[in-house]
């Protein structure tokens, strides 16, 4: 949105394919995937990770029980990144006059 002046097809990649890809078990992906959304976009923290713990299944890469307690930690410093990045992008805003 304020880097780019047509995002909706990157939008709908990262919120529709996320909805979809939480729809399964995190280990029918290829482990790059599952690194991936564990890691670097960690929507499997809210809801693969904890599932597997009250299971008592055994987590991905072989993390530790208590990493489960770590969800809101985690939760709350994406939010502080997405807030500096939504305050950067405010005071960098350009119109594009259309």
């Amino acid at each position: 949105c304020f880097w780019t002046v047509e995002t909706t097809e990157l939008i709908n990649i990262l919120s529709y394919g996320g909805r979809d890809m939480l729809s399964y078990p995190l280990t029918i992906y290829h482990q790059l995937m599952q690194r991936f959304f564990l890691f670097v976009m960690p929507l499997a923290f809210g809801s693969f990770v904890p599932t597997c713990y009250l299971l008592g299944k055994p987590l991905p890469f072989g993390l530790p029980g208590e990493v489960v307690f770590a969800a809101p930690l985690l939760a709350l410093a994406f939010a502080m990144v997405a807030r500096i990045t939504w305050q950067f992008g405010v005071r960098h805003y350009q119109s594009t006059g259309s």
